[in-house]
């Protein structure tokens, strides 16, 4: 009887585990959340051109290439990494509306994985 009621706790916490781990707004042992993409690279299509700030408005795109323009995955921030300067409308390479960037989910934040850069010996505009 006492075996039978501890294996049925045992299966409940297991259960209960399962359960926890799958959510991904877990906190584990004073860590940061948990995202469901963190550290995974994905595709976003820009919502507007470059701005005079470190991020920009971005859809994710599906795993099949589609944009998602509703609902979670639509009109995310993604925050850009920017070498000698602040301002994306200022660096290069150069951000338009409807251009692809890789992002990750990194630290409660999308984040692009391009390093963009405001030298001023940089080529700024695409070759023809």
């Amino acid at each position: 009887m006492i075996s039978e009621a501890m294996k049925q706790s045992a299966q409940s916490d297991q259960a209960a585990r399962r359960e926890r781990l799958s959510s991904p707004e877990v906190i584990q042992k004073s860590r940061a959340v948990r995202h469901p993409e963190n550290g995974i690279v994905r595709l976003a299509k820009t919502k507007e051109s470059a701005t005079d700030n470190d991020h920009i408005t971005c859809n994710l795109l599906d795993m099949h290439g589609s944009e998602i323009t509703s609902g979670w995955g639509a009109g995310i921030e993604v925050y850009c990494t920017i070498m000698n300067g602040a301002a994306l409308n200022e660096a290069a390479p150069r951000l338009e509306t409807n251009k692809l960037l890789p992002v990750s989910y990194i630290y409660d934040h999308w984040r692009c994985t391009t390093v963009f850069d405001t030298d001023e010996e940089c080529v700024c505009e695409e070759p023809p």
